[in-house]
C-alpha cells in the first residue's frame, strides 16, 4: 500500500473518526517496530512478529504497512520532522547556534535559564517531545 498519507497529514490538520483511528493505530505500530528494530535489529524483525506482539492479524498490518521497508520509511518521516522541529527550535535561542550545541556537548547549560543540558548522552531541550535526541 505504500506510505501512509494519515501519517503525514496528522500534524497538519485535526483528524476526526476513522482517520482518527487509524493514525492513533499506525502510531502504536511505529512505535512497537521501532523498539523491535532497535533492540532485535533490523534482519530480525518481521511483519507478523509485529501483528503477534501487538495482538493483530498479520493480514491487518500487511493491509497499511506492506513490508518492513515501508516501516522504516514511515520512521524516517516520523524522525525528520522531529528533527525539523529541534532545528526550529534551535533557531530561536538566543546567540549563535554553534555556541549553543558546543554548549551543549560540553554538558552544561552555561546558566542560562531555559537552556539545553545533556546527561548520559541525552540532550534535554525545554519543549521538546520525548527527549529522544542522542549525541554520540
Amino acid at each position: 500500500m505504500g506510505l501512509t498519507v494519515v501519517g503525514l497529514l496528522a500534524s497538519e490538520m485535526p483528524l476526526r473518526g476513522k482517520q482518527r483511528e487509524l493514525y492513533e493505530r499506525d502510531e502504536r505500530v511505529l512505535t512497537l517496530a521501532q523498539r523491535i528494530f532497535m533492540n532485535e535489529g533490523y534482519h530480525a524483525v518481521t511483519i507478523e512478529n509485529i501483528a503477534r506482539e501487538l495482538g493483530f492479524a498479520h493480514g491487518t498490518l500487511y493491509q497499511r504497512f506492506s513490508c518492513k521497508e515501508v516501516l522504516i520509511l514511515e520512521l524516517a518521516i516520523r524522525y525528520r520532522k522531529q528533527v525539523t522541529d529541534l532545528m526550529g527550535f534551535a533557531s530561536r535561542i538566543p546567540g549563535r547556534l554553534q555556541d549553543s550545541v558546543g554548549d551543549c556537548q560540553r554538558g552544561g547549560n552555561g546558566g542560562r535559564p531555559g537552556a539545553s543540558s545533556r546527561r548520559n548522552g541525552r540532550v534535554d531541550l525545554p519543549g521538546a517531545v520525548g527527549n529522544d535526541l542522542r549525541l554520540s
